[in-house]
């Protein structure tokens, strides 16, 4: 496909016998899962580059579409992925249907990078993320130093802590500072993203 890379028009081949099947897009989870990504920012670089090239676009009802061309709309909220819920210490659980939520547009500086978590119960309380937070992750495989990172450990378990790393090493450690850091060899470490934002419920 011309102006695609091969690993690009396999993913797009994909997306679209997906949705010519089905009738709907494939999640976030399905995409990764049949490319054996090591992480959803892997997925979220490969559809970033897609909606450049015009193949893709979002829609309010659906995470990813096929559109002969991309509609630019002006909005007071723009549509962000809701791919699941987070829990430190357990997989994130992906939504089996995709799932959008309406964010002020002010609050988020690359929403083509974007994605939605909500809290599950109160395992990030030291993080000061109680359940039912809304994080706003900008999916990235790497950090900045003091970044709160959303990362797997040996492709497992969720962590979120803030991200230093030190020579050979990467040091993680709880926003409060209440806890010994816990020092890791950086292929240990997976980063799914970083949190850029925190939405709260007070209802």
């Amino acid at each position: 496909m011309k102006g695609l890379t091969q690993p690009q028009a396999r993913v797009f081949g994909f997306i679209s016998g997906y949705i010519k099947n089905n009738g709907h897009s494939p999640t976030f989870r399905e995409i990764q899962t049949h490319f054996s990504f090591a992480s959803l920012g892997s997925v979220y670089a490969y559809i970033k580059a897609l909606k450049k090239k015009g193949l893709l676009a979002d829609q309010k009802n659906a995470t990813i579409s096929l559109k002969a061309e991309i509609a630019r709309l002006e909005s007071t909220e723009i549509q962000l992925p809701f791919i699941g819920h987070l829990a430190a210490g357990f997989p994130i659980e992906i939504f089996h249907q995709a799932q959008t939520v309406a964010i002020p547009p002010s609050i988020v500086a690359h929403p083509e990078d974007t994605y939605v978590l909500k809290a599950k119960g109160d395992t990030l309380i030291d993080e000061h993320i109680m359940d039912g937070d809304l994080l706003l992750i900008e999916a990235k495989s790497s950090a900045n130093e003091g970044e709160l990172v959303v990362a797997t450990l040996n492709y497992r378990n969720t962590i979120v802590k803030r991200f230093f790393p030190e020579g050979s090493y990467i040091r993680l450690e709880g926003s409060d500072g209440r806890h010994e850091p816990i020092i890791l060899n950086p292929d240990e470490l997976q980063i799914q993203g970083v949190v850029i934002g925190l939405i709260r419920n007070y209802i």
